[in-house]
């Protein structure tokens, strides 16, 4: 009959209340949902477990899809910016809801003065051209783009037709680190 070897416990639970525990996680637990939410939406539950640390790029394991550029401006009045601003602060539900279900699946715009910068995240099978102004087929979502418009104005190169035009990707750090791996 040998000894047996004593592991040592990590007193997690006296270092840490239980609040502070949940708030050390709660993070990645928000994120971990996220994702898998948007992957069983738009990927299935077959590559939705594949990728559970998060949205992946074209080409890695798990998210099928693309990300998309484009740009706008706003009228040059500080007044109108700031009320742009404070609508996109809380966007209204209907807008959130359409642009989901039409295949946004991550969406952010910055801003820098006057210019807007959109990046989108879509599936592979997404044409900004075509699928992105389907959203406005809600009415309330055709009140939105309608108000939207009356802040902003076309980027004077931007094609005809063109109302967020588009971007030309010129560098991705992914996409050169993998070439120097490969």
């Amino acid at each position: 009959m040998g000894c047996k070897p004593v592991r040592k416990r990590c007193n997690f639970a006296a270092r840490w209340s239980r609040h502070e525990r949940l708030a050390l996680i709660l993070p990645y637990l928000e994120r971990l949902l996220e994702s898998l939410y948007r992957n069983f939406k738009f990927c299935g539950a077959s590559q939705a477990a594949s990728s559970i640390g998060g949205l992946r790029r074209e080409g890695e394991t798990g998210f099928m899809g693309k990300k998309f550029a484009q740009t706008l401006e706003l009228k040059p009045d500080k007044a109108l910016i700031d009320e742009y601003i404070e609508y996109h602060k809380l966007v209204w539900p209907e807008v959130l809801h359409s642009l989901k279900e039409i295949g946004i699946l991550d969406m952010t715009i910055w801003l820098h003065g006057n210019r807007l910068f959109m990046v989108c995240e879509v599936p592979e099978s997404f044409d900004p051209s075509k699928d992105y102004q389907t959203y406005t087929t809600d009415a309330i979502c055709q009140k939105w783009d309608t108000l939207m418009k009356g802040y902003q104005q076309k980027v004077p190169t931007a094609e005809e037709g063109e109302w967020w035009a588009s971007m030309q990707e010129v560098f991705d750090l992914n996409t050169q680190l993998k070439a120097l791996n490969a």
